[in-house]
């Protein structure tokens, strides 16, 4: 039901601007938090999203064409003219931090051979690296044989490194797939979101 979304919609961000004591208006909530408005109109249907990302008009998508189309060009417009698309959010750094020897034997990360998988907003995938090496885990980029433990980040659907887990795990390899608080909690990170 269109009303009922709308409703809810409308409480999410009655109770945002609330919860930071925002008394101005809903773009100005949104600009002060990095994002964009989304718009539903003829020119274009445009999302919310990150304000480093999204596109502003309907150019941006490719004007007179459906939404699927829409969302491709969008993709495509943010790529040429907006910096990092949305995915590089969650691409691996080029290098591999190494396992720092003096780390705490008795830590839950140490010894571990951690991959990591999905976005860890607001956190760099570089930055959980350096403290996954720092308490002696050795980093890897993909699910191997060695791998010991999976963080899993949010995505929409299961990553292709999760289902490569699931599979070692069910010939008997023991891997232990943690979801991205429980390593924001080793690691002593606040994980609050930014918003």
């Amino acid at each position: 039901d269109a009303t009922e979304d709308a409703r809810a919609a409308g409480e999410i961000i009655a109770r945002l601007a609330e919860r930071f004591g925002h008394t101005g208006s809903i773009r100005d909530l949104f600009t002060a938090r990095e994002f964009t408005l989304g718009r539903l109109d003829s020119e274009a249907i445009l999302p919310v999203l990150r304000a480093h990302t999204a596109p502003t008009s309907g150019a941006d998508l490719g004007a007179g064409t459906d939404f699927r189309d829409q969302t491709r060009a969008a993709g495509s417009a943010q790529n040429k003219s907006r910096g990092p698309a949305p995915w590089q959010s969650v691409a691996t750094p080029d290098t591999i931090p190494e396992p720092n020897p003096d780390a705490d034997p008795e830590g839950a990360l140490y010894g571990q051979h951690v991959t990591l998988t999905g976005d860890f907003e607001p956190y760099d995938k570089g930055v959980l690296w350096q403290g996954i090496a720092e308490r002696g885990g050795q980093v890897a980029k993909n699910v191997t044989k060695k791998s010991t433990l999976l963080i899993v980040g949010e995505w929409a659907k299961k990553t292709s490194k999760e289902k490569r887990a699931e599979e070692l795990q069910a010939k008997g390899q023991e891997i232990d797939i943690w979801p991205a608080d429980k390593l924001f909690a080793e690691l002593q990170l606040d994980a609050e979101p930014p918003f």
